[in-house]
């Protein structure tokens, strides 16, 4: 099997594409992997002269110029239909940097995972925040390199042909603005600040079709923040350490996984089951679910509760860990979800819980208003 095309969606930003182009240099990339880079028009000139001059000592090279402007979302669409053309894709965009490795990962996820139709890609970095609490995000240790999540991270991915052709006819036959019904976190709700942005729809089509992303528990590549569509000024925010030795990986199948996250980034109810037998459960450790996304008889949560079945405490890591562990107290409770509270007081409990556990129970309740106030700040 051949390696992956590299395929590179460039527009505006030409010192992101010089540095990626860099990245890609230095990396560890077997000979006759083709380069496509394709610039979307209306950008800055000096992005294609950038393309056009960089040499590519791994294969044949490809640079397209789109005769007009497609836009965030159609720049994305076109890039992903290449597969129809060269098969196997590893998508960048252009202000990523890549780990020396990335190839060889990409490479066998892609082969380890091309037969399951539950997998809707293969992302390159390994996911290490919550989009919804703003708080670092740790996945359960199995057997493998990777564990799984409907979640959609534009931060670097592969896909297979089957991959892409499955979602393309979900976009042209199924999608549909979205709904509470859907389940989906509510800032997925029709709003002006996804007006021409993707990232809704990826996330409605991997729950609505029940698909997942697999992901490097050690990231492949890192996205610099710069400045673009979706920010005003550079950020930080995404930075995580790159894995540049290891080229041989360990995979398992994602039934035999124990690390599997539905779309609010909550393991699946199914991989507690032992822990508790005998409940049908819905789980909420991260507290974000709304009433409407509960439609088991049970809870798993650390929101505050009327009355609880049984309690564990919230000390382990990650919090499905305590569960696991039968760790001791009431940072966690399972109990019947017409039982979970839901008004501001709650939240507010909920929210300095997590600030709690994120610090270790190193940060006190002040510090926690201050933190949240100074995040609102940076925001806005």
């Amino acid at each position: 099997m051949t390696s992956p095309a590299i395929l590179i969606n460039a527009f505006n930003r030409p010192e992101s594409l010089k540095r990626l182009l860099h990245s890609l240099l230095f990396a560890s990339i077997p000979d006759n992997t083709p380069l496509v880079i394709s610039i979307d028009a209306g950008g800055d000139p000096y992005v294609p002269d950038i393309a056009s001059s960089t040499q590519w000592p791994f294969g044949e090279k490809t640079v397209l110029l789109q005769p007009k402007p497609l836009g965030l979302i159609g720049h994305f669409l076109y890039c992903g239909g290449l597969t129809g053309q060269f098969g196997d894709i590893i998508y960048l965009e252009d202000d990523l940097i890549v780990s020396r490795q990335f190839c060889a990962f990409a490479h066998q996820a892609l082969s380890a995972y091309r037969s399951d139709e539950r997998i809707a890609g293969i992302s390159l970095n390994r996911l290490h925040f919550n989009g919804y609490t703003q708080l670092p995000f740790e996945p359960r240790l199995d057997s493998s390199d990777t564990f799984f999540a409907q979640v959609y991270l534009p931060h670097g991915q592969a896909y297979t042909p089957e991959m892409w052709s499955a979602f393309e006819r979900w976009w042209h036959t199924d999608r549909r603005p979205i709904t509470r019904a859907d389940g989906l976190h509510p800032l997925f709700l029709p709003h002006s600040r996804w007006k021409a942005d993707f990232f809704p729809s990826a996330m409605h089509y991997l729950a609505s079709s029940g698909r997942f992303f697999v992901f490097p528990r050690e990231s492949m590549s890192v996205n610099s923040g710069d400045a673009g569509v979706h920010f005003n000024h550079s950020t930080r925010f995404f930075q995580t350490p790159l894995q540049h030795e290891r080229n041989l990986f360990r995979f398992c199948s994602m039934d035999d996984a124990g690390a599997v996250y539905d779309s609010y980034q909550e393991i699946q109810p199914d991989r507690l089951s032992d822990a508790l037998p005998g409940y049908t459960f819905d789980v909420d450790l991260n507290g974000t679910k709304p009433p409407e996304a509960l439609k088991r008889p049970w809870t798993l949560t650390t929101r505050p509760v009327r009355r609880a079945e049984m309690t564990f405490g919230l000390t382990m890591r990650p919090p499905e860990a305590n569960v696991l562990e039968n760790v001791p107290g009431t940072g966690i409770s399972l109990a019947r979800k017409e039982d979970v509270r839901y008004n501001r007081l709650a939240d507010l409990q909920t929210e300095n819980r997590r600030f709690q556990y994120a610090g270790h129970g190193r940060i006190s309740l002040r510090k926690a208003v201050l933190f949240r106030l100074l995040r609102l700040l940076e925001t806005h």
